[in-house]
């Protein structure tokens, strides 16, 4: 207990020990909830395992096979058929991308850019606005460099996802759309960090309630996007549950988190109609949950992705 009781007492100490401290226990969260997938992931294979013996016959005459395309030669024409190489380094890749992403943001948007939590308040005057962007500009301009890095990964991101889907699916559909919602929520994400960059390019020559305007315009772009974010998490969770049993491209679960995903973004919409307290883009509701929420679910598809590659190394295995 006594590092986190030292963590709250430097969190205390100064801005920027407290932005490094909150950092910190995002970070906790995030390894928290990846042995909570872990944990799942474990029931699943128990249970999996309870079903091995009913696919022994059929393991069996899979085995039978094999040796008699050895015999005659068609073994390497079936692994070729059957194993990608490029396919799983690919995934791997995209998988990591986003786990990168989170690292990112947590460095330029916590750490530095003073995005989360926010240096700037909704109900500040736009002198208010010009002073802070001032204090911290040197901070504020390295965050966004780190953060238009974090933001320009959702796509890699969001293409693994819809590759996935697209081996599930008979008719690319849903996996085309989501590569729609990726290009989508990418722009939106990047313009997020391109207009942080531009309020924190020269304030001291802006009019103040234009640097006041920027920051609007970087958090609407962030939170007020539902349909961009929540649409990509609904035609995530379509294929996976309307598919039939055992022919999904995630598991079940995953589809149920896309769904609530969708519904801890939706406070974001609120930012329109309250410039204080908890439903204003600086407030717990409307800008916190939509956030927290939102790197979660990134954190859960990378681990879901790279469970999935995984799953196909052993089935197309040796």
């Amino acid at each position: 207990m006594l590092p986190f009781f030292y963590m709250g007492v430097f969190a205390w100490s100064g801005t920027f020990c407290y932005r490094v401290s909150l950092g910190t226990w995002f970070a906790w969260v995030m390894l928290l909830i990846y042995y909570v997938v872990k944990a799942i992931d474990r029931v699943e294979q128990e249970e999996t395992a309870s079903a091995q013996g009913q696919r022994y016959a059929l393991t069996s005459c899979a085995g039978l096979l094999r040796n008699l395309a050895h015999a005659f030669g068609w073994e390497n024409e079936l692994k070729e058929k059957n194993v990608d190489p490029l396919f799983r380094k690919s995934m791997v890749f995209c998988a990591w991308s986003g786990l990168i992403a989170i690292v990112l943001f947590i460095i330029g948007g916590v750490i530095l850019g003073e995005m989360l939590p926010p240096l700037l308040r909704a109900n500040d005057p736009p002198e208010e606005f010009v002073r802070k962007v001032n204090e911290h500009l040197l901070s504020i301009r390295i965050g966004s460099v780190f953060l238009m890095l974090s933001f320009a990964l959702f796509g890699p991101f969001g293409a693994g996802i819809a590759a996935l889907t697209r081996r599930a699916e008979k008719s690319p559909v849903f996996s085309y759309v989501q590569l729609v919602f990726t290009s989508c929520g990418t722009l939106v994400a990047v313009l997020v960090a391109f207009t942080w960059a531009l309020m924190a390019f020269r304030p001291d020559v802006y009019h103040p309630t234009t640097v006041q305007m920027f920051a609007d315009f970087a958090y609407f772009l962030a939170v007020f996007s539902v349909p961009v974010f929540g649409g990509w998490c609904v035609v995530i969770a379509l294929p996976i549950l309307l598919a039939e049993e055992g022919q999904e491209c995630f598991p079940r679960w995953v589809g149920y988190v896309n769904l609530w995903a969708v519904l801890l973004f939706a406070p974001g919409q609120l930012v329109l109609f309250f410039k204080e307290g908890p439903f204003s883009w600086h407030g717990i509701v409307a800008l916190w949950i939509p956030f927290v929420a939102f790197f979660l679910w990134i954190l859960i598809m990378c681990l879901s992705m790279l469970k999935a590659v995984k799953a196909d190394d052993q089935v197309t295995g040796p």
